[in-house]
């Protein structure tokens, strides 16, 4: 953003040109492509008539986890797993049970692992913190439901006994 706009792709090198902008103050962002688990990075730049203006932009290196969700040791496809914090992001495992969550920025994140609705299983919530260039391996064991059971006097007999007994799954 500036006085005029331009845009660009760099090369293989990183360098990028802009050329004909009017003189006067522009912030410069570099976004990074998105299979590259970096974050952009931004910073001011003063353009002046006939001369050249220079910048140079690091992109760092995003946090990311990675990990795979189970049920007893076994993998979990199609587990949906998902990050809040600073950031959000979310994937839907394999059929290995793998996941990988990336561009991820410096902070405390709650992820959770979330069955297939067709699973008998509850989903499981960790809070973990990570750090810029830093990879977590985060492997998740999905828990089996308990049934619940629950007794009282259902029929209005009077009594307590087999025939009162209500089967809970998932209430």
């Amino acid at each position: 953003v500036g006085p005029s706009y331009g845009s660009g792709t760099s090369g293989y090198n990183g360098i990028l040109e802009i050329l004909y902008l009017s003189p006067g103050q522009y912030n410069l962002t570099a976004y990074p492509n998105y299979y590259q688990n970096l974050l952009s990075n931004s910073t001011l730049v003063n353009v002046s008539v006939a001369k050249m203006s220079s910048a140079e932009l690091i992109l760092p290196i995003a946090g990311k986890f990675i990990g795979k969700i189970t049920a007893n040791s076994t993998p979990v496809f199609g587990a949906y797993v998902y990050v809040t914090g600073p950031v959000t992001g979310s994937y839907y495992t394999g059929i290995y049970g793998n996941y990988e969550i990336t561009k991820l920025t410096t902070g405390t994140y709650n992820v959770t692992a979330s069955p297939p609705p067709e699973l008998n299983l509850t989903p499981v919530s960790k809070s973990v913190s990570i750090a810029l260039g830093e990879t977590k391996v985060l492997d998740i064991d999905l828990l089996a439901v308990s049934p619940a059971f629950v007794c009282g006097d259902v029929n209005g007999n009077k009594q307590v006994n087999l025939a009162d007994i209500v089967y809970l799954v998932n209430y």
